[in-house]
């Protein structure tokens, strides 16, 4: 009755390649245009990030007074919360790879208050910092 024949052709392929270049042109078209909407959503979302820069601020109850003291500190705030804008770089000056013993050469001096110094001192170790002199 029926008689199946073997073939390397796919069948309905010339439908299949119609319906492709018919369609493919407009999916891709949709596809662009979504990724060009989800860029644009993206960098509105950062812009609104930038606009709201004020972070939140709990209320704190008066039976915590150090936790008080802290939530108003801008100090704190500028050591612990990441600000964008303010990219220090980071002073290894004082770092010595070679150096063998647990406790580097004139630590304190050169490291740690000169560390605070760099990163924490007046407006000019502030500049150095922001603008990576050192």
């Amino acid at each position: 009755m029926f008689d199946a024949k073997y073939s390397e052709e796919m069948p309905l392929g010339n439908v299949a390649k119609s319906i492709g270049s018919s369609f493919g042109p407009a999916l891709d078209a949709i596809e662009e245009e979504y990724s060009r909407r989800g860029k644009l959503k993206q960098q509105q979302q950062q812009q609104q990030q930038l606009k709201n820069e004020d972070i939140y601020v709990p209320k704190i109850p008066h039976a915590l007074p150090i936790t008080r003291m802290a939530k108003d500190s801008a100090f704190l705030r500028d050591v612990l919360i990441y600000d964008e804008k303010k990219k220090v770089k980071p002073r290894l000056s004082w770092y010595d790879p070679y150096d063998k013993t647990w406790v580097p050469n004139n630590w304190f001096q050169d490291g740690l208050a000169a560390d605070m110094k760099y990163y924490f001192g007046g407006n000019e170790a502030g500049d150095a910092a922001v603008n990576g002199r050192t």
